[in-house]
């Protein structure tokens, strides 16, 4: 089975290419990997512990974003959901951090 990297922003536009990736993904059998990439803003006048905190819960908001967004899509889509999962990540350049997320998982096709 393939496993498909697809990146979103939450946009119209996006929301295409998901569209796209779960129909193609019916016909070849394919996962599905949604990501979004958040660039979270970090105060200098905050202690670590409280930057750790902030980007925690930053990320547990934007993991249940994707999540109900990508399942959103599906069920407009009237298809049943396939292997899939979302990740929502930090990084401050998405082109970049999207491209080391699938080093790091080289099941990626």
């Amino acid at each position: 089975m393939i496993k498909i990297l697809v990146p979103t922003d939450f946009s119209n536009h996006s929301k295409a290419g998901i569209c796209f990736a779960i129909q193609w993904a019916t016909q070849q059998k394919a996962e599905l990997v949604f990501i979004h990439i958040l660039a979270i803003a970090k105060l200098t006048s905050w202690t670590d512990n409280f930057t750790r905190k902030s980007v925690t819960k930053e990320l547990s908001l934007a993991q249940q974003k994707i999540e109900k967004f990508v399942s959103g899509i599906y069920k407009n889509l009237k298809v049943t959901p396939g292997k899939y999962t979302c990740v929502a990540k930090e990084g401050l350049h998405a082109d970049l951090d999207v491209m080391e997320y699938c080093k790091k998982d080289p099941s990626i096709d």
